[in-house]
């Protein structure tokens, strides 16, 4: 009696363990294979997980693509498989979770996706749980052993609990890989925009560091590749190896930097430039803002208006 006591308050504790590390689970895999690592920790802790598999499911394809495989402490690449008629891809069709003995319910099978015939092994037991998202079944955990039913409903449940997790870690996983698409999408497209425009544009991080800037900011600086350090604030530059006409046009550019810095906006000002030909620029800047505020950096738009202001002159002096 007290044996059977003591066993079910073990089994209490063990159960009470898993909850508190399930919320840490897998919360710093960067990927699906650190993804892996993690649940399969977490499944040796609480069962016999000699061999372990973890498999994502594409429905559009209905496609399983094992990520990683363990057996034996010794872990092995992936592969993928259509959805069959095994034990696998019955849990992903039905979405139930399953305690499997294979010495009863089916002959030998290949366990090591890819293994080579003479490497086949024989499971004697598993379990095999659905990770789900949702409503949908975005893949599977199957903890197997060489022992023959070598698990119990506990371990059901224990395993179900671990997908649980997975499925979360699987959709915010999935939530970071669709917003850094978003985000080169938007890049790309930003570049397209800058590469299209005629009016020359840089912009400049918090520090007043130039970090991007496009095809006509850097015709009219006459600047190739290596003549401007990215990403270093420009009265830093060393503007005594730039042409004359760009050093002029940078040393005008620094207050207009200044006063970014300092979050105001520039209206469109007019710089005379002396170096050569005389020139005329129309500079303007805006202030670039966190949705919370903070000061990111600002857009600083100029562009030649020499032509222009001598029309203007030619006019006055007309009439």
């Amino acid at each position: 009696m007290l044996q059977s006591t003591t066993t079910k308050n073990d089994h209490l504790r063990t159960r009470l363990e898993l909850a508190s590390r399930l919320g840490a689970l897998g919360s710093d895999a960067r990927d699906l294979v650190e993804l892996f690592r993690a649940l399969y920790d977490e499944t040796a802790r609480v069962m016999d997980a000699t061999v372990f598999l973890f498999a994502i499911y594409d429905p559009v394809s209905q496609t399983v693509q094992v990520v990683r495989q363990m057996d034996r402490g010794e872990e092995h690449g992936g592969g993928s498989f259509p959805l069959g008629k095994g034990f696998t891809s019955e849990v992903i069709r039905t979405g139930e979770p399953r305690i499997v003995s294979w010495a009863a319910e089916g002959p030998p099978i290949r366990l090591l996706y890819g293994t080579e015939p003479g490497e086949l092994v024989s499971p004697r037991s598993g379990v095999v749980v659905p990770i789900v998202s949702g409503d949908r079944v975005v893949g599977v955990l199957s903890a197997q052993s060489y022992r023959p039913e070598a698990y119990e409903e506990e371990d059901l449940l224990g395993l179900c609990a671990i997908g649980a997790q997975a499925g979360a870690t699987i959709k915010r996983l999935r939530a970071t890989e669709q917003m850094a698409l978003e985000h080169e999408r938007h890049a790309l497209q930003l570049e397209a925009v800058l590469a299209s425009m005629n009016d020359a544009l840089l912009i400049v991080d918090s520090r007043g560091a130039i970090v991007r800037l496009n095809r006509a900011a850097r015709e009219l600086l006459c600047l190739d590749g290596s003549s401007l350090v990215l990403g270093q604030p420009l009265e830093r530059q060393r503007l005594e190896q730039w042409p004359d006409t760009a050093r002029e046009i940078a040393e005008a550019l620094i207050p207009v930097i200044d006063a970014i810095r300092a979050g105001k906006k520039i209206a469109e000002v007019d710089v005379e430039l002396h170096s050569g030909e005389r020139r005329v620029l129309s500079l303007g800047a805006s202030v670039l803002r966190s949705p919370t505020a903070f000061l990111e950096g600002g857009v600083i738009v100029f562009r030649d208006i020499t032509a222009q202001r001598d029309l203007e002159r030619l006019r006055e002096d007309i009439f």
